[in-house]
């Protein structure tokens, strides 16, 4: 009788126990914190979103990340999931503490203290994206409620997703930098002079920003043709510039999804705009230089220091001790997950470019055109380069592409004619899974190279 007693409690505490684990549903995304959106790498972008999702769920927790069994993706090593649980040890706090090792969920519940609690990773590393499944194990309160339910059990589950970046891009077989199609649109005002792709108006989807003699869009391709879904024209918003060059110079920037800037030496004055191309500043005087602050006039062309921005905190220091007429710049990440600046410029007059990088020493870039964009289009860690050539006649012209190698020496990677001239350059956001695209305004409308 008496076994059959405590066969029959054994049953109820165990049926008690799964009931109690199928309480949480299905994982909540964890909460974007602006904190995070500086981190340089996947795995502390995650750490630190999960850290404020799960700080009020348990403390002291022991802390257990592992590879999702029948994971469809990458296998993801040992040492990556050993550093996400010490990260997020970490900004949990004391007593919180990392597992030393990968553990099966089963082996982490009997190391785990029922008293402290359990947080549970379960990573997943795909071709765009590092996935961590959390899931937050307590045990009950107080001495009976422990007596009637002993173990641990599931309160809540949390999914984080990040980007990859160029360390955990490495695990996967190299992206080549190939041409597989060019699509091309035409567009209703044929002057552009300046690009960028990107997400506009922080909805998620990527779209086109165009800046033109008379006129600033936003858009996207549909059907061969550029599709304005706002346009705003320059004569309502800035006077024209005490003295215009003869060789116009544009150029517009996307600090942030829904914060545009905008500038050409036509007008006095550069505009931020929202991703609706409403003017939320007027900035006399003032040029953005993509991807690195501002800058303004100078002579014939731009001033080779760059500036902070109205109302912005001085970006990285860079002084081309020159004028330009030509600048563009980029914030990357290398394969250690180091972040650093490339800066471009080309001075008045020279078909030479020069890049100031923060990690190395200034390199020269040979027979480059006036248009330049920096960027990773492998996600490999090393930048690429992206111009025009030094060509004076337009049906010579051509988008060459070169990557910057740690020593400091360029290798071409890319050339494509464009025989209609290019006008205008820009990158735009990879996915991981090809090339990024680059966009181009040509003497025939705009081209999205693929």
């Amino acid at each position: 009788m008496t076994r059959r007693l405590f066969g029959a409690l054994g049953a109820l505490l165990a049926l008690n126990a799964s009931l109690a684990r199928a309480v949480a549903g299905p994982a909540a995304a964890a909460p974007a914190s602006p904190g995070c959106v500086n981190e340089a790498t996947a795995i502390g972008r995650i750490s630190c979103g999960l850290a404020g999702a799960l700080a009020s769920q348990t403390a002291g927790a022991l802390v257990v990340a592992a590879s999702k069994a029948d994971d469809a993706g990458a296998r993801v090593p040992a040492t990556v999931n050993e550093r996400l649980a010490q990260l997020l040890a970490a900004r949990l706090g004391a007593p919180a503490r990392a597992s030393a090792k990968p553990l099966a969920l089963a082996e982490a519940e009997r190391e785990a203290s029922a008293a402290r609690g359990l947080i549970y990773l379960t990573v997943s590393l795909f071709r765009d994206r590092l996935e961590v499944n959390a899931e937050v194990y307590t045990g009950a309160g107080h001495f009976w409620q422990r007596i009637r339910s002993p173990g641990l059990h599931l309160k809540t589950r949390q999914l984080a997703t990040s980007p990859l970046d160029p360390e955990l891009r490495a695990l996967f077989p190299a992206i080549p930098l190939l041409v597989t199609r060019v699509e091309k649109a035409t567009v209703p005002e044929q002057d552009i002079l300046a690009l960028a792709c990107g997400d506009l108006r922080g909805d998620g989807s990527l779209e086109l920003l165009t800046v033109g003699r008379h006129q600033v869009q936003v858009g996207r391709i549909e059907r061969g043709r550029f599709v304005a879904r706002a346009s705003l024209d320059w004569a309502d918003h800035s006077p024209v510039a005490q003295s215009p060059l003869r060789e116009p110079i544009a150029a517009c920037a996307v600090p942030e999804p829904g914060r545009l800037i905008v500038g050409i030496s036509d007008r006095a004055d550069a505009l931020e705009l929202s991703g609706s191309l409403g003017v939320e500043q007027v900035w006399h005087g003032v040029m953005p230089w993509p991807g690195g602050g501002c800058t303004r006039r100078s002579g014939l062309g731009y001033d080779g220091q760059a500036r902070a921005c109205p109302g912005a905190s001085l970006p990285p220091a860079a002084d081309f001790a020159t004028s330009i007429d030509a600048f563009a710049s980029g914030a990357l990440v290398n394969a250690s997950g180091e972040l650093h600046t490339l800066r471009l410029a080309r001075p008045l007059g020279s078909e030479n470019a020069r890049a100031q990088d923060s990690l190395q020493t200034e390199v020269t870039v040979p027979n480059v055109g006036a248009q330049l964009a920096v960027g990773d289009l492998d996600d490999d860690g090393l930048p690429e380069i992206v111009s025009g050539s030094a060509s004076l006649a337009r049906k010579a012209d051509e988008l060459v592409v070169r990557t910057l190698l740690v020593t400091g020496q360029l290798r071409e990677r890319l050339r494509l004619r464009v025989p209609s001239g290019i006008d205008a350059l820009a990158i735009c956001p990879g996915d991981g899974r090809a090339m990024a695209s680059i966009a181009l305004a040509t003497g025939d409308g705009i081209w999205v190279v693929r």
